[in-house]
């Protein structure tokens, strides 16, 4: 029985969300748990599988459309069912021959693809593939002239071994880098972007220049940062913090089987001081200010793609183990792209740690509508006098960032001071 799928709602918070990409054509076999297309959201990206068996008779969503949530994307359904209640109900106007007929082709029946070696389909009229298996000729290797890239039967009428076709990625090379397909020498067979670079070593090296779009995260996190700037007047303070103490009680728990990292141990320093200066954990809204007894502690994640802020929720109420655990979950699910938008929202400070490319210090932008995020360096051991004697002690350097719309210096000041007394000495904490 057909199906019509619906734009997923990935989490409460979700209203919409961009299909990237397909990973099935349509007249595609398609089978439950297959991923069928690529969903994007405001920071995440998704693989959606199939929740059906059967073909994919209609995609009613292209690649870079965005959508609300349950919006109609696609049809399942078999290859001579007809589906022209579920297009009517999709709101899709589609002849109802054409809907009832089986579907072999992305563009109706006049077009029939056909796997080609290089594992692309290829689109041809009937009369053209005739002809090229009349003459023995690869249709893969034919340059169509059609739309879309069809191969037409004067393509094949026309057709000159000796000047292969190229693959969309090595033409857009050789356009790229003044190449001809002369210059790859390359007959029999499909040009492939390994001839071409190998052509471009033979040539010499070339200047080249590549212009791809943003990808949806990054046009969120250009929009955001940019917004950021605009809004909040940021000042960055920085304080250097003896890290002696906070070493010792690591090593205790580790010996203990209690594995934390540093930026765990800062996540549980951080969330129960914040809550002693409230103006950092406030957000402006209009000409007022909100403030909150909970802290929900956002700690940045570097991807290949951008940066997600994954957030523990009530961090200031959780342990050491607890914030540990928490936080490596959320840190591998957000490179498996598995993150929810739930995941990423509520967030009320935020940590960014670029301590481990050696960092000395930075001024890390606010996420808004927050009002102030640490960013924590590199610690280095330092020698520092001592009651008249030079003793060599790892610091840490913090660089706070706050919106001087509401926090005033000698607050973020206050804070950062009370933040590496207890750091120097955990015991505070307890108090």
């Amino acid at each position: 029985m057909a199906t019509l799928l619906v734009l997923p709602k990935l989490g409460l918070t979700m209203t919409e969300g961009t299909i990237s990409k397909w990973y099935k054509t349509e007249g595609e076999g398609v089978k439950k748990g297959e991923p069928l297309y690529s969903l994007e959201t405001d920071k995440l990206t998704n693989e959606i599988e199939s929740t059906e068996d059967g073909i994919l008779r209609k995609i009613l969503m292209e690649g870079g459309s965005t959508a609300p949530c349950l919006a109609p994307v696609a049809i399942i359904g078999g290859a001579d069912e007809d589906i022209s209640a579920l297009l009517a109900s999709a709101g899709t106007q589609v002849k109802a021959e054409s809907a009832g007929a089986p579907v072999t082709a992305s563009k109706g029946k006049e077009e029939t693809p056909a796997a080609a070696p290089s594992g692309e389909r290829v689109v041809a009229s009937p009369a053209a593939r005739k002809l090229a298996k009349e003459k023995g000729v690869d249709i893969s290797l034919v340059q169509g002239s059609g739309p879309n890239g069809r191969v037409e039967l004067k393509d094949v009428e026309n057709f000159d071994p000796s000047r292969a076709k190229t693959s969309p990625v090595a033409s857009k090379m050789m356009a790229e880098r003044g190449i001809s397909p002369e210059d790859v020498g390359v007959t029999g067979r499909r040009i492939m972007k390994s001839d071409v670079e190998k052509a471009s070593g033979a040539k010499g090296a070339l200047h080249t220049e590549e212009s791809k779009p943003m990808s949806r995260m990054r046009k969120v996190i250009a929009s955001r940062m940019s917004d950021s700037w605009h809004v909040s007047p940021a000042v960055t303070l920085d304080i250097s913090v003896d890290l002696t103490e906070l070493a010792r009680m690591r090593n205790s728990l580790k010996a203990e089987g209690i594995k934390a990292s540093y930026t765990d141990f800062l996540v549980y320093i951080v969330s129960r001081t914040i809550i002693k200066y409230p103006i950092l954990n406030c957000t402006i809204d209009g000409d007022n200010i909100i403030y909150r007894n909970y802290v929900n502690m956002g700690v940045a994640v570097a991807l290949p793609d951008g940066l997600l802020v994954p957030v523990i929720k009530d961090a200031h109420e959780k342990g050491i183990s607890s914030i540990s655990e928490e936080l490596i979950s959320l840190a591998e699910r957000a490179r498996a792209g598995s993150l929810s938008t739930d995941d990423l929202r509520g967030g009320t400070f935020t940590i960014s740690n670029l301590g481990m490319y050696g960092i000395e210090s930075f001024s890390p932008i606010i996420n808004q509508p927050e009002v102030a995020i640490l960013g924590v360096n590199a610690a280095k051991d330092t020698v520092v006098p001592i009651n008249g004697e030079l003793v060599v002690k790892p610091l840490l350097k913090l660089s706070l960032t706050t919106d001087h719309r509401a926090v005033d210096g000698a607050v973020a000041a206050e804070f950062l001071s009370g933040l590496r007394k207890r750091i120097e000495n955990p015991a505070l904490l307890m108090l």
